[in-house]
């Protein structure tokens, strides 16, 4: 490739002609953890690429020289086109293909041609000078002293040139700096600067622009922000009132008012959170407050509140853990009570299954039939008391039976009956108890 760039036989002069051709596109940028690492990567990346190819064209541009200066004009117009695909807005490449384009086929005599060309720039230059085309001529005579660096001629009148524009620029930023024109009174000196960076005042003269164009940025920026602020939305005022600041940061005011809206914000959110944490909101407390320290609010007060906060959170959990664990006790203990009273109602049917029911007591045909009736005797009604006696065996006799204690219960209203036998409460629980004892 290098071949193709350096015809007639021409060698590069850089040792580190490989590197000069790197393609950076090829460079594998990988995942990056956060966008703007990624973005100052490329930023990098295409800085070194420029710097890189600007190396290259420069060492191009040496060999391109010498076949001028040697009279090969092809091949220095050849690498002058090169140079020009690859960057068009290389000027020297420019001036060299120009001059090239205009000696082809002049490279008999190559001292005299040259001599002749870049006397018809001066002379050129000196016309349109005379004509008050000051910007042409600075051009005609930079092309000459770029073809003929040691051409003392055209270093003089390229120096005057350049300080006679440097002075039109400064006389038309004066104008705009007396209209208030700040970025445009800029413009002007720096195209000044530019000319002749040793212009007397004149960097005095873009400082003190400069200065007031902050100023000028920095108030419109906090008019914008407060505007913001009384509709309500203070974060963008916040942001604004910072930009400002940023800009200007001499503008005191826009660091007050940023220093209130912050401090309001604070308290705000401080009993916001405070009222959270009173409804044991803790975790929205947590949040509250954490905004509140970004707004500016005490950070050791601020772990403080935040520090009790996460207490209560723990407190909470371990009350709740330990209520859930009585919870489940209890229901534990319900359901063995539950088991131990199914086991107890089951435990005669299973006793007449297995044929030996222990203590299941004979029911004889006496109770079955009631009370035995004398022939020759009138039974006898009971006595109050008798009753009041029968009633208190019943309601023992019916606790025991409600508690299924069946035996209990029978042995209750068997003494309740031979008291008061014409009590039918009492013999609807015996009827009760020997079909709960017999499993029917």
């Amino acid at each position: 490739m290098l071949l193709l760039l350096f015809p007639s036989g021409a060698q590069a002069k850089s040792p580190d002609e490989e590197l000069l051709f790197l393609k950076f596109k090829d460079v594998n940028v990988g995942a990056s953890s956060a966008e703007a690492e990624q973005k100052q990567f490329l930023t990098t990346i295409n800085f070194e690429k420029r710097r890189v190819t600007r190396a290259m064209l420069e060492s191009i541009y040496e060999n391109a020289y010498e076949l001028y200066r040697g009279g090969d004009y092809d091949g220095a117009n050849q690498l002058a086109a090169t140079m020009l695909s690859i960057d068009s807005s290389f000027e020297d490449a420019g001036i060299l293909k120009k001059a090239t384009s205009q000696l082809s086929g002049l490279a008999e005599r190559p001292t005299l041609s040259q001599r002749k060309y870049v006397e018809d720039r001066f002379a050129e230059g000196m016309s349109l000078y005379r004509q008050d085309r000051l910007v042409e001529a600075a051009r005609s005579w930079d092309e000459m002293a770029k073809l003929a660096p040691y051409n003392l001629k055209a270093k003089y009148w390229l120096k005057r040139v350049e300080k006679e524009l440097a002075r039109y620029h400064v006389g038309r930023g004066e104008a705009a700096y007396e209209k208030g024109q700040l970025q445009e009174a800029l413009d002007q000196w720096y195209s000044a600067l530019t000319r002749d960076n040793k212009y007397p005042g004149l960097q005095r003269r873009i400082a003190r622009a400069e200065d007031e164009l902050q100023q000028q940025k920095s108030t419109r920026q906090m008019r914008i922000a407060l505007a913001d602020y009384k509709k309500g939305d203070w974060q963008k005022a916040m942001e604004g009132l910072r930009a400002a600041w940023e800009i200007d940061p001499a503008n005191l005011r826009a660091k007050t008012y940023l220093g209130r809206i912050q401090d309001r914000q604070a308290r705000k959110h401080l009993n916001e959170g405070n009222r959270f944490y009173n409804q044991r909101q803790y975790k929205s407390a947590i949040a509250s407050w954490q905004e509140a320290e970004k707004m500016g609010y005490d950070p050791k007060a601020a772990a403080g509140l935040i520090s009790r906060a996460n207490r209560k959170i723990k407190q909470a959990a371990a009350k709740k853990e330990a209520e859930a664990k009585k919870e489940k006790e209890k229901q534990q203990d319900l359901e063995k009570e539950k088991q131990e009273k199914k086991a107890e109602a089951e435990k005669p049917a299973k006793a007449e299954k297995a044929g030996a029911v222990k203590e299941a007591p004979v029911i004889q045909a006496s109770e079955m039939a009631g009370p035995k009736k004398e022939e020759a005797k009138v039974p006898q009604a009971p006595t109050e008391e008798q009753k009041r006696m029968a009633q208190e065996y019943y309601l023992k006799g019916l606790k025991f039976y409600h508690s299924q204690n069946f035996e209990a219960a029978r042995s209750e209203w068997l003494k309740a009956r031979s008291l008061d036998p014409a009590n039918p409460d009492v013999e609807a629980g015996l009827r009760r108890v020997r079909q709960s004892m017999l499993g029917q």
